[in-house]
C-alpha cells in the first residue's frame, strides 16, 4: 500500500497537479529579471524607530565625550602637579594620557554630531514623505471638484494644497551641522611645557605686590562764587 500512495504523488507532481514539489519549487523559484522577491522589513522596525536608534546612540556618544573632556582635565592638574613636585617622567606620562583623552573625545564629538546630521535628514524625509503624501490626496479631490465644478471647494483645496506644497518644500531642507573640531596638541613635551609656561605664569601673577588704590584728590570748588553765579543766572531769567 505505501507503494502504491508514493506512485500516485509522484505521477500527480509529474503531472503538475497539486503536491509539495510544486510548493517547494515555487518557494524556490529564481527572481525574475535579476530581481529578488521583495521581504518587507527585514529588521522588523519602523521609521520612528531607526530615529530613535539614532538619536539615542548620538545621546550616548556626546556623554562618552563629555567623559573624556572631565578625563581631559583630570590629567592635566595632574601634569602640572609633576611639573610643581619636579617629577618630569610622571608629567610626561600624565601628558601622554591627556593626549589620548583628547582625541578620543574629539572623535566621540565627531561621531555624535554626524548622528545628529543623520537623525535631522530621516526627520525631514519622513515629514517631506508626509507632506507628499497629502499633496497627493488633496490632487485627486482636485480633481474631483474640478469635475463637479465647485468653486467653493476649489478655492480651499488650493489653499491647502499650497500649504502641503510649503510643507514639502521645507521638509527638503536639511539642517546641516558640523562637529567643532578643535585641534589636539598631540607632541606630549609640548603639552608639558605649555603647562609649565602656565603655571610660571600664575605664580608671577601670585608674587606681584598688590597696588594700593590710589585716591583721587578733587580740588574743592569756591561754593561761594558758584551759588552767587547761580543767583545771577535767576534773576536774568526772571527779568
Amino acid at each position: 500500500m505505501p507503494t502504491c500512495r508514493a506512485a500516485v504523488v509522484s505521477r500527480v507532481d509529474a503531472s503538475g497537479g497539486r503536491g509539495p514539489a510544486r510548493h517547494r519549487a515555487a518557494a524556490t523559484s529564481p527572481p525574475v529579471d535579476g530581481i529578488a522577491p521583495s521581504m518587507g522589513n527585514v529588521t522588523g522596525k519602523s521609521v520612528d524607530d531607526h530615529l530613535f536608534d539614532l538619536r539615542f546612540t548620538g545621546k550616548q556618544l556626546e556623554r562618552e565625550a563629555a567623559r573624556c573632556r572631565k578625563n581631559v582635565r583630570a590629567q592635566r592638574a595632574l601634569v602640572a602637579k609633576a611639573i610643581k613636585e619636579g617629577r618630569h617622567e610622571f608629567a610626561e606620562v600624565h601628558a601622554a594620557n591627556c593626549i589620548r583623552e583628547a582625541q578620543q573625545e574629539q572623535k566621540y564629538s565627531t561621531l555624535a554630531a554626524r548622528m545628529d546630521v543623520a537623525a535631522s535628514r530621516l526627520k525631514d524625509m519622513i515629514a517631506k514623505q508626509q507632506a507628499v503624501s497629502g499633496v497627493i490626496r488633496l490632487s485627486s479631490t482636485l480633481n474631483s471638484a474640478l469635475e463637479t465644478k465647485q468653486f467653493e471647494t476649489i478655492a480651499n483645496i488650493m489653499d491647502q494644497w499650497e500649504e502641503q506644497a510649503v510643507a514639502v518644500d521645507g521638509a527638503a531642507s536639511t539642517i546641516s551641522k558640523k562637529a567643532p573640531v578643535v585641534a589636539v596638541n598631540d607632541n606630549v613635551q609640548s603639552l608639558v611645557d605649555d603647562i609649565a609656561a602656565e603655571l610660571k605664569v600664575g605664580e608671577q601673577l601670585s608674587e606681584m605686590p598688590a597696588v594700593p588704590a590710589e585716591r583721587v584728590h578733587v580740588p574743592a570748588e569756591d561754593t561761594t562764587s558758584r551759588s552767587t553765579e547761580l543767583q545771577d543766572r535767576l534773576q536774568q531769567l526772571m527779568q
